[in-house]
């Protein structure tokens, strides 16, 4: 079943191939330490192209962000090739632990 999150309640973590460090996550046991939905999900991202497409978790009701293509605040993520996982924003210090870039949906750092 899908939830329909406030805005305020998600969080972007953006990756690049870069960011994985020549890690080759499998879908075993999660040595990152963060929420098992965001492991899934950083699994599937590995290997793949970023091209600013969004990882949505199964149980997150997202379809896009409410930032219009063309906004400068993509400029920091444009030639990085990132690729972005939705998570809870409860849940993103442990990510911020690893590496990339973690956004509001508006494309803030935080």
């Amino acid at each position: 079943m899908r939830t329909r999150f406030k805005d305020s309640d998600l969080a972007v973590w953006w990756l690049s191939e870069k960011d994985y460090h020549g890690y080759e996550p499998h879908c075993g046991p999660n040595p990152l330490k963060v929420a098992d939905y965001i492991w899934e999900q950083f699994c599937y991202r590995y290997g793949r192209p970023g091209r600013l497409r969004l990882w949505v978790p199964k149980h997150i009701d997202l379809d896009e962000l409410p930032v219009r293509e063309n906004d400068p605040r993509w400029d920091m993520l444009r030639g990085w090739d990132y690729g972005g996982i939705v998570i809870e924003r409860k849940d993103a210090e442990p990510c911020k632990l690893w590496s990339g870039v973690v956004t509001d949906l508006e494309l803030r750092k935080l």
